[in-house]
């Protein structure tokens, strides 16, 4: 994949490496939050609250794990 700036220019390449589903409402895994460079569980729900519109416990979502492979 081709990950790209707000401009739309492509800046470097990626290959997803992980892929999973995971419930608003269940434990969000430590690896997860520690990646968007969060403190704790509380601080990447409290970060991601409003992006995902005040999310029902059911609310699902998908993390992707991702390794840099070209410029």
């Amino acid at each position: 994949y081709a990950a790209c700036d707000t401009q739309g220019r492509v800046r470097c390449r990626i290959r997803v490496t992980e892929m999973h589903e995971l419930r608003w409402g269940d434990p969000i895994p430590e690896r997860l939050w520690r990646a968007e460079a969060c403190a704790s569980e509380d601080e990447f729900r409290r970060e991601h609250r409003e992006w995902f519109s005040e999310p029902a416990p059911e609310y699902a979502f998908r993390a992707f794990w991702f390794e840099r492979i070209g410029s």
